[in-house]
């Protein structure tokens, strides 16, 4: 974007799921009951036609002292977390605590790996708060605290373990504190025990709208709104792209150049995926750990897609997992 958005101009209430979608268990009888191709009818699990009720992210925060948030690339977590920490500022949120916002990745790499409670003395002093540390032991202590931890997945390998012993750490010995981090799905395999796990939902249809809406009411193209909503609502695999908030932010930014979408589908879903796949990271000096350290985006993409034609042309849509 060439300028800035004001947060609470153009924040959309976040929704949780309480059961992780990827963890749901279906054998193949169950998948292919909902699986008719020659109809269209091709539910991609995960990424539409989520049944499951959904919970308003601060009522999930309200209810749960320790959150696990987990989401994946471009959902909101890290948006979340910020809004929940400028509403609790303001007496609108947990109003008797005092949020104290740390993105993880930052903390990981700061020099001499202090521990959290000594990193956020000197965010403290920083903030030039006299006595931090008395009024940090004191805020801590009475469980005033509403600790927001952001971007586990984003942690470096080799600080990981560090990062994840000092988290662990802190919270018991500060339990009486309200906890939530956030880490990407799949990211990483630990979990921290006593805390709740959940997951950012996609956008549904009526956060789409508010979204746009929003958006181009800061933008001052008051038409805008209705002819985007009924374009996607003519076209569904663009309408899926924008149940993620990033791409809908891209699809957004498109469709405002013109006040329509680029004629070309290809060319928006590849932008779609090098958003996500690159773009997104590498804006935020995000480095993440290679299993393959040769295997180039380029030539992911270019796996997938052999992966892709050879089962598609089997009709092999699903693949089984082989606990053995």
């Amino acid at each position: 974007m060439s300028s800035y958005i004001e947060l609470n101009d153009i924040y959309t209430q976040v929704n949780i799921l309480e059961k992780i979608i990827g963890r749901r268990g279906f054998n193949l009888d169950e998948l292919f009951q909902n699986f008719n191709l020659e109809k269209d009818e091709f539910d991609r699990f995960g990424l539409n036609k989520i049944t499951q009720e959904r919970v308003l992210g601060l009522d999930a925060v309200n209810e749960h002292d320790k959150l696990m948030i987990l989401g994946k690339p471009g959902v909101g977590k890290t948006t979340f977390l910020k809004y929940l920490a400028i509403q609790c500022n303001r007496g609108e949120f947990a109003a008797t605590k005092i949020p104290i916002f740390i993105p993880l990745k930052k903390y990981a790499e700061t020099e001499n790996s202090p521990y959290l409670s000594s990193y956020m003395i000197k965010w403290f002093e920083d903030c030039k708060i006299t006595n931090a540390s008395e009024k940090l032991e004191r805020i801590l202590t009475e469980g005033r605290g509403l600790i927001l931890l952001d971007g586990l997945d984003e942690v470096r390998e080799e600080d990981s373990e560090r990062v994840i012993r000092n988290i662990e750490s802190f919270y018991s010995r500060y339990d009486k504190n309200k906890f939530a981090v956030t880490c990407r799905i799949a990211a990483k395999e630990y979990t921290f025990t006593q805390f709740t796990e959940v997951e950012v939902a996609d956008f549904d249809d009526e956060q789409i709208k508010t979204f746009v809406n929003s958006w181009f009411k800061i933008k001052q193209l008051t038409d805008y709104p209705k002819h985007f909503l009924e374009q996607i609502e003519n076209n569904p695999t663009i309408k899926e792209l924008g149940n993620n908030p990033l791409l809908l932010t891209l699809l957004c930014l498109e469709f405002e150049d013109s006040g329509n979408f680029p004629s070309d589908r290809a060319d928006l879903y590849a932008r779609a995926t090098n958003t996500l796949l690159r773009k997104w990271d590498n804006k935020r000096n995000i480095y993440r750990d290679q299993v393959y350290k040769e295997l180039t985006p380029k030539r992911k993409e270019g796996l997938l897609s052999q992966i892709a034609f050879k089962t598609f042309d089997k009709k092999e849509y699903f693949f089984k997992l082989d606990f053995g």
